[in-house]
């Protein structure tokens, strides 16, 4: 891996990141010293909403130019071939992502310390996903008022269940949607019962028993209240 970095990409020093590493095929001009005071204003953000206790290490950062680089850098073949549309992710230490886009970096870095702070075992992906838009609604009140739209029209018919206990149709035909609403559903659980029983109910195994016990409530009772939460903000 060392020699392919050397061979065909170009290393930027970061204050950020460990290292910066740019495809010499990538041709956009990127403003690295903008792009960091950017960063470190969403890093902050991130470690004063969920209250992360302790910095982590600084990691690399792969900007490729196309698709076969991005899969072939990154070892994840499966996740980059022709007909997937990931664009970006955090593994290993390391961000990935096809091209630059700010947006995306954002959210990768993000997965990078939530990882990091919680641990994903019993986290489903409603929440893994939930709590990166969380922090991105937070940042931008334009987003968060169109995404509370969108909580609002699927609000009754969202599979609960399958999403949060079976962890299962997050990614898919309505992944679009439900990346809107999954940050909503986390700031309705922070806002109500603080950040401290959320990060604990991520890490619970058994969702429907660690509702009754943080949040006092049964599983359907808490869905109920969610549902007319969005009419108050």
């Amino acid at each position: 891996m060392q020699d392919l970095k050397v061979a065909n990409y170009r290393e930027i020093t970061s204050a950020i990141f460990s290292n910066i590493y740019v495809s010499k095929t990538f041709a956009d001009t990127i403003n690295f010293n903008e792009t960091e005071r950017e960063l470190q204003v969403y890093e902050n953000n991130s470690y004063q909403f969920m209250k992360f206790k302790n910095r982590f290490k600084k990691i690399d950062w792969f900007i490729h130019s196309n698709i076969q680089e991005y899969g072939f850098a990154s070892g994840m073949f499966g996740l980059t071939c022709p007909g997937n549309n990931s664009v970006g992710f955090s593994i290993r230490g390391e961000i990935h992502t096809k091209g630059y886009n700010m947006a995306l970096v954002k959210h990768e870095f993000s997965h990078y310390l939530f990882d990091n702070a919680i641990p994903q075992d019993h986290n489903p992906a409603f929440f893994v996903e939930g709590c990166v838009e969380y922090v991105t609604d937070l940042n931008d009140s334009l987003v968060l008022k169109q995404r509370l739209l969108i909580a609002k029209q699927f609000r009754d018919t969202l599979r609960y269940e399958d999403l949060i206990i079976n962890n299962k149709d997050f990614y898919g035909q309505y992944s679009s949607s439900n990346y809107s609403i999954c940050g909503i559903f986390v700031q309705y659980l922070v806002d109500n019962y603080g950040v401290e029983k959320f990060k604990k109910y991520c890490l619970a195994n058994d969702k429907i028993e660690a509702a009754k016990e943080l949040f006092t409530k049964n599983f359907a009772d808490l869905i109920s209240d969610y549902k007319s939460w969005p009419d108050q903000h």
